[in-house]
């Protein structure tokens, strides 16, 4: 498999091919037991739009501050339905028709805090990402408690900054419109896991592998 993603991540024809590829390692990776780390992605006042609030700050990544890490324990891999609790500690893959900008969703109730959090992953090496409404909604729909911790985190290679657009649609009155303006950060807060190489395939000495990572931008 990596033989064909450094073969496909190379060229433009094949970057869908080389996405898929991301995805399908990170759903194997992320469930594993370890701890990662998330930076959050700021929306800053110019990311405040008419239709879209504009997450493409990534200063806390490039400078490896204000980190989270996030000790996971081991999950258990499960479908998810819709209008469908996820259980705690468990890692669900949603069917793409109900969920287009969730490409799973982690549910865990860490050790080291009275309140559990719900972790929806994009998997992506795309420059732009839209969210999609439809998604959002159906996530609101599962019955989780208020008490939930939500973060919306892109999960990408370690040099790609995603640009990640959350529609104004989804912030209704009832849903802090007014908040999510102001405080965007606070009402839906958008994170980054950057992957290195040697985590996206472990055998691979770090050196090499960052080297050809830049050799492939």
């Amino acid at each position: 498999m990596e033989y064909f993603y450094n073969l496909f991540r190379g060229c433009a024809v094949g970057a869908v091919a080389a996405g898929l590829i991301f995805e399908l390692r990170m759903h194997t990776v992320l469930p594993e037991k370890r701890t990662i780390r998330l930076f959050p992605i700021r929306c800053t006042d110019s990311g405040r739009g008419t239709k879209n609030l504009i997450y493409d700050n990534y200063d806390t990544t490039v400078n490896e501050t204000d980190g989270m890490d996030l000790e996971l324990p081991e999950l258990r891999i499960r479908r998810l339905e819709l209008k469908t609790k996820p259980q705690a500690n468990s890692y669900c893959t949603p069917d793409s028709s109900n969920f287009p900008s969730v490409d799973s969703l982690l549910f865990s109730k860490p050790p080291d805090s009275t309140r559990p959090i719900l972790l929806m992953f994009r998997m992506t090496r795309s420059l732009t990402h839209d969210t999609k409404v439809s998604a959002l909604k159906n996530v609101d729909g599962l019955g989780l408690s208020s008490d939930v911790r939500r973060y919306y985190v892109a999960v990408t290679p370690w040099n790609v900054h995603t640009q990640i657009n959350v529609p104004m649609a989804y912030f209704t009155p009832a849903k802090n419109l007014k908040k999510a303006m102001e405080s965007p950060n606070e009402v839906f807060p958008v994170f980054h896991h950057p992957v290195l190489p040697t985590d996206l395939f472990p055998k691979r000495g770090l050196q090499r592998a960052i080297l050809d990572d830049e050799t492939a931008m």
